[in-house]
């Protein structure tokens, strides 16, 4: 008996087996479950979020999974804590304050997307913790946007610095009230704010200080102050982050006021889970908030009508910001680098555009002495005027100061030149090219030249203007058969001799020499004076050594061509300009890419034509020109100027040859 029932439990053993391993992996493999998509959540702090009368030096927070924290130098303090040191380790994230907190202030730890979990990196989307040294928790809010100022473009990372009181130094040496820092879209918020009017500046905080340095750092300011609005809670409030949060700011409240001022802000920071609180808890607490904001909201009604009285006269009207970036400028600190590109070559980059240099001094210096260079100079210009290449004849130059004098202010550098540099020489021949073989009536004949010129001999040079005329020419030519090119050009040949007769049409050209004037447009570049034609082929002569550069090297001999098309070659653009401001004045900039290719001073509105335009994409960049000086200007904020105000077109336009575009744009 026991011999038969031992392979019947054996096979019921194995049947079993098979029968549980169908159950637990019916389709094969196992998988793993739903990515996890939640950020972490905060289970408790302490001291619990939202503290009042703060005298702590740390701060501990516990989450529900492991976390990890990234981008330390993205988390900052308002108002500014300089000595913090955050840490992560498993579940908890450690805040250690070792700075002096300011009295009766509520302070904002914004770690932005910083806190993440550690296996998904889910973050805490613009997670803060919030304490106050005071006995409420402050409840006003101020928000904005920072772009630039020359193009709108928006800028990330800009700092916002928030202050009660206009600074009175520029460069400012006090530290600012509260903080933010704009996201990539150059948007901000700075919450928990005490009441008040504050004046905004923006920074490009390159070394992180919390502080403007002019010239060096692009800014941006507001003309007046900025009231600021509270914080108003969503419709339905979920449950508070703990239930210490809401007893902590309704014990820290003596009044319906202050409890609204304590609790204004509970609605963000919403618990990812309602019913860890539980609903009648969360109820009780909305419903003491309502009745505070109730109270708050009916003394604020009876405060509006006194607001035209007690209101500062610069007080701006809401509480959103709009901030232009610019660089201001230090009269005599306009320098940005000095770069010795070549033996001849200095590249000059400045803080802001340079009308002009009066003076610049080459002071080489040795061992043993001093000694200042005279040479030739030549610049270079970008089309913004912050930068500019120096030419200069002087294959010897070595480590030497350099003194740059602009209105009146002197800016100094040292410029250091290896060795290597000092050796590096340019071989390059002076060449001589057109700016555009096929030109309109309306365009300039013009020339340039690839290194500075020196001097030009008018007398050796020539305008030839070619008349061509069609007539038959016949020829007859003995040519050997094996090296007779057939062409459409033969009309007919003898088979067997060794000759053929070929009749040809060809162009026969005349040469015309006429009078011309040039004028200097730079140092490089000449234009060239003469009567022109519809349809005219012309060129300019230029024998051997007709001109010199500043190296006294001459040019090849060269002959530049040009041919003057119709004017049915190019388009016409009329701009209808609407909504001026009667009086202001304007400028229109005719824009093809990045460059400036025509400008008309507006004073009204209307119609604005640019004739004869070669085909292409055009746009349209319009400023008001403040103080007529017909360039657009940046800030200056010691002289309270904002950049000057400007619009692009929406739309760019196809001007095609022998057609006309009609548009109209109107001013907002």
């Amino acid at each position: 008996m026991k011999d038969h029932c031992l392979p019947i439990l054996k096979t019921l053993t194995v049947l079993a087996a098979m029968a549980l391993t169908s159950c637990a992996n019916p389709g094969g493999a196992p998988e793993g479950g739903p990515k996890d998509m939640m950020p972490p959540v905060l289970l408790v702090a302490q001291p619990p979020q939202g503290t009042v009368d703060f005298q702590s030096r740390a701060v501990t927070m516990e989450f529900d999974e492991f976390i990890e924290l990234r981008e330390q130098d993205k988390i900052y303090t308002s108002p500014v804590l300089n000595q913090v040191n955050y840490s992560s380790n498993l579940k908890k994230l450690k805040v250690e304050i070792d700075d002096t907190l300011r009295p009766d202030y509520t302070y904002t730890i914004r770690f932005g997307n910083s806190v993440v979990d550690l296996h998904e990196a889910n973050p805490i989307p613009d997670f803060h913790y919030v304490f106050s040294t005071g006995g409420v928790i402050d409840s006003m809010f101020m928000e904005g946007r920072v772009v630039k100022a020359v193009d709108y473009k928006p800028e990330k990372d800009v700092r916002l610095l928030f202050y009660l009181h206009r600074p009175d130094s520029f460069p400012f040496q006090d530290e600012p009230d509260y903080v933010a820092i704009a996201d990539a879209e150059g948007r901000f918020k700075v919450i928990h704010m005490k009441e008040g009017c504050y004046y905004v500046y923006g920074v490009m905080d390159e070394n992180q200080d919390y502080r403007i340095d002019p010239v060096t750092e692009m800014m941006a300011y507001t003309d007046s102050c900025v009231s600021v609005r509270k914080m108003i809670p969503e419709a339905v409030l979920t449950a508070a982050d703990s239930l210490v949060l809401a007893d902590s700011l309704m014990q820290a409240a003596d009044s319906l006021m202050d409890l609204a001022d304590s609790l204004a802000w509970v609605a963000a920071y919403a618990a990812y889970d309602a019913d860890a609180v539980g609903a009648d808890t969360a109820e009780t607490a909305y419903g003491a908030y309502v009745a505070a904001y109730d109270a708050d909201t009916a003394a604020d009604m009876a405060v509006d009508t006194l607001a035209d009285a007690v209101m500062p006269s610069e007080v701006a009207p809401d509480a959103f910001v709009n901030l232009y970036l610019y660089r201001d400028y230090l009269p005599a600190f306009f320098l940005k680098e000095v770069a010795y590109k070549q033996r001849d070559q200095m590249e000059f980059t400045f803080y802001y555009p340079i009308d002009s240099i009066e003076a610049i001094r080459f002071i080489e210096v040795t061992d043993t002495s001093e000694t200042e260079l005279t040479m030739p100079l030549f610049w270079q210009w970008a089309a913004d005027r912050r930068s500019a290449v120096l030419h200069f004849p002087n294959h010897t130059l070595r480590d030497c100061d350099l003194i740059m004098t602009v209105s009146g202010h002197d800016d100094t550098t040292s410029v250091y030149i290896s060795d290597a540099a000092r050796t590096k020489t340019d071989t390059a021949a002076l060449q001589l090219k057109t700016l555009g073989n096929k030109l309109l009536e309306t365009d300039t004949l013009s020339f340039r030249a690839s290194f500075p010129i020196d001097r030009i001999d008018r007398e050796r040079m020539a305008v030839w203007r070619f008349v061509s005329v069609e007539r038959p020419v016949r020829d007859t030519v003995w040519l050997q058969r094996d090296t007779l090119r057939l062409d459409d050009t033969v009309a007919w040949y003898v088979e067997g001799v060794d000759y053929r007769l070929v009749d040809t049409v060809r162009l026969q050209p005349d040469t015309l020499v006429q009078p011309f004037e040039l004028t200097q447009i730079d140092a490089w570049t000449w234009a060239v004076l003469t009567e022109r034609e519809t349809d005219g082929r012309y060129a300019l002569f230029l024998p051997d050594s007709a001109v010199y550069d500043f190296f006294g090297r001459g040019n090849d001999t060269t002959v530049l061509p040009w041919q003057v098309v119709a004017p049915e070659e190019g388009g016409d653009l009329a701009l209808d300009v609407q909504g001026l401001q009667p009086g202001a004045v304007y400028v229109l900039q005719l824009m093809q890419g990045d460059q400036i290719k025509q400008e008309i001073r507006l004073t009204d509105t209307g119609m604005v034509e640019f004739l004869s335009l070669k085909p292409a994409q055009y746009t349209f960049r319009l400023f008001k020109d403040d103080n007529d000086n017909g360039q657009w200007d940046e800030g200056d904020y010691v002289a309270r100027r904002q950049p000057e105000e400007h619009w692009y077109y929406h739309k760019t336009l196809r001007v095609e040859a022998d057609w006309r575009i009609e548009d109209v744009w109107r001013i907002e």
